[in-house]
């Protein structure tokens, strides 16, 4: 990663450039547009002062004036390493008024559209840097500082840690994990103000419990909750009455790759016994998973061996394709598996013709 600390004589939106192209995984060079005219001036990174080439700039404005998302695969060639140009627009009070390229290392299209997700979160929180109030402003910096400091290492699971920690930190909560879903069961991967823990403890069960509880709702929960049935909480209400927490909040987020299906991870979050959140400390939370969360899956699904990468293939292709009364189509899979390992097993791979991928817009707030 390139340095995350920004210079305190760079301009705000020179500032966010800075810590959003720093928690970028792979991000090797970026432009922005605050408008889509020519008169406006780009800005660069990660010298404020450098631009990409002029079609990375012209297709910052190109993506102003559409106001989607792209991917153009391969677009240059640097040191033997092929590059992509991801661009998103920049939002002013939901219309987009500006634009965003950026360079980085050629990948499967599914990892770059968890990219681009993350790419527009980091859009609108400048839309919020630049039109809030101070207060607003203030939690909108440190989404970003969290950010900056949870994606300094190379190293996955301090990252983990630290996001969990430094969340607890600042926002005074008793303690903050971490899980990731993996085939329909949660894992604990991360505790706060813990560099490991014992995956058969007690409160890992517990904290695993809880957050399998949100996955199955597949929406954030709290306990105390007058609006639900404890019953329907009831994981969240054992971890509050067995281990002293004033109240408990979950929420479950997921990278594009992983759209339309379960959450991919859950945050879970407790309070001293003392207080709950208020409404602005449970907005940040819910804003730093799904604003962090992804980056951090991204990296989390980049970092797993190839084995593990076939199983997750393998077992999202039986939920898609089979089903679970399929039995015929089962065994005629079962017959074909090697070949299906070796068509989804990712490889390199060129694109001869020109390409290019558009999402829909996505707004986070």
């Amino acid at each position: 990663m390139n340095g995350a600390v920004p210079s305190p004589e760079q301009t705000l939106p020179e500032r966010w450039l800075h810590l959003l192209c720093s928690t970028t995984p792979g991000a090797n060079r970026a432009v922005a547009v605050l408008d889509a005219s020519e008169e406006s001036a780009p800005f660069g990174w990660p010298d404020p002062a450098s631009t990409l080439a002029k079609a990375h700039v012209a297709e910052a404005r190109r993506v102003a004036a559409s106001g989607k998302p792209s991917l153009r695969p391969q677009t240059s060639r640097r040191d033997d390493q092929l590059f992509d140009t991801i661009a998103v627009p920049l939002l002013r009070k939901n219309q987009p008024t500006g634009g965003l390229a950026v360079d980085l290392p050629h990948r499967p299209a599914t990892t770059q559209q968890a990219v681009i997700q993350h790419l527009l979160c980091g859009a609108a929180w400048l839309d919020l840097l630049l039109s809030s109030g101070e207060s607003r402003v203030s939690g909108a910096k440190d989404i970003l500082e969290l950010l900056a400091l949870t994606t300094d290492t190379q190293d996955l699971t301090p990252s983990l840690v630290r996001f969990v920690t430094e969340l607890a930190v600042r926002r005074g909560l008793s303690r903050a994990s971490l899980g990731f879903n993996e085939r329909g069961r949660i894992e604990l991967a991360a505790i706060s103000h813990s560099a490991k823990f014992d995956p058969k403890s007690d409160i890992a069960s517990a904290l695993e419990q809880a957050m399998q509880e949100t996955l199955a709702a597949g929406q954030s929960l709290a306990y105390p909750n007058d609006e639900l049935p404890e019953g329907e909480c009831a994981a969240h209400a054992f971890l509050l009455k067995d281990h002293g927490a004033g109240a408990v909040y979950s929420f479950g987020f997921a990278s594009s790759e992983a759209a339309g299906e379960e959450a991919e991870a859950v945050l879970l979050v407790e309070t001293p016994a003392d207080r709950r959140l208020s409404p602005a400390d449970r907005a940040f939370c819910e804003a730093a998973a799904n604003t962090v969360g992804p980056v951090l899956a991204i990296r989390r699904r980049e970092s797993r061996s190839l084995p593990q990468i076939a199983r997750s293939r393998l077992a999202r292709f039986a939920r898609e394709r089979l089903g679970p009364d399929r039995f015929g189509a089962k065994i005629a899979a079962a017959a074909g598996l090697l070949a299906i390992v070796i068509v989804w097993l990712p490889v390199p791979h060129r694109v001869s013709a020109d390409a290019v991928l558009e999402g829909t817009v996505q707004r986070a707030v």
